[in-house]
């Protein structure tokens, strides 16, 4: 189902290359280090997740740029359920709301309402007046 794996206790996959970075050694080693770092690389770090209960049914849809500190939100917050499920690669917070938003209209055609926790139809926080 999804590509990433789930956070579980005890940890879950890991996207290879995703290790502690070495130092760049070299003299030129600033200038390497310097080219790496582009606009468009620091864009992409948002990936969709969902929360899933012990039968495997979605509580909760959501984007995210780190999923452990969000994990540990959503359980401090008394949100019950089982596993998160990280279910896309890496993208920009725009595609990111695009595709939560997909994902939530699919689930109320399936399902008939939003997962259990989601309180919006676009995913995106409104701000009450």
């Amino acid at each position: 189902m999804a590509k990433w794996g789930s956070l579980r206790s005890g940890g879950g996959r890991r996207k290879v290359g995703t290790g502690p970075r070495r130092k760049p050694s070299g003299r030129n080693s600033t200038a390497k280090k310097a080219s790496r770092s582009t606009k468009s690389q620091s864009k992409v770090n948002v990936v969709g997740y969902s929360l899933r209960d012990a039968a495997g049914r979605r509580v909760y849809t959501g984007t995210t740029k780190n999923p452990r500190i969000r994990r540990a939100e959503h359980k401090s917050a008394g949100k019950s359920f089982k596993y998160m499920q990280v279910e896309t690669e890496p993208m920009s917070r725009k595609s990111a709301e695009q595709w939560e938003a997909r994902s939530l209209k699919g689930y109320r055609s399936r399902v008939g309402k939003n997962p259990k926790y989601n309180k919006t139809n676009d995913g995106r926080y409104h701000r009450p007046r």
